[in-house]
């Protein structure tokens, strides 16, 4: 049996390599409906996180002019 792709990465894998690597060898990864669920919600996020580091400097800015007034 080949050892785990990356040994003691987790406690776990080193207290228990074998099943560490039985379990990496039974996971299917993800289905196409998550994939499709999660493609628009990171994409959104995604846009989200653009829209708030273009909102901060101006509102630091103005947080700045109104405590210096």
């Amino acid at each position: 049996m080949e050892p785990p792709e990356f040994p003691g990465r987790f406690k776990a894998e080193r207290l228990y390599p074998l099943e560490a690597y039985a379990a990496r060898q039974r996971d299917q990864g993800f289905t196409w409906g998550q994939w499709w669920v999660m493609t628009p919600l990171a994409a959104m996020m995604a846009i989200g996180a653009l829209a708030f580091l273009k909102w901060l400097p101006m509102a630091l800015i103005v947080i700045w002019v109104q405590l210096t007034t």
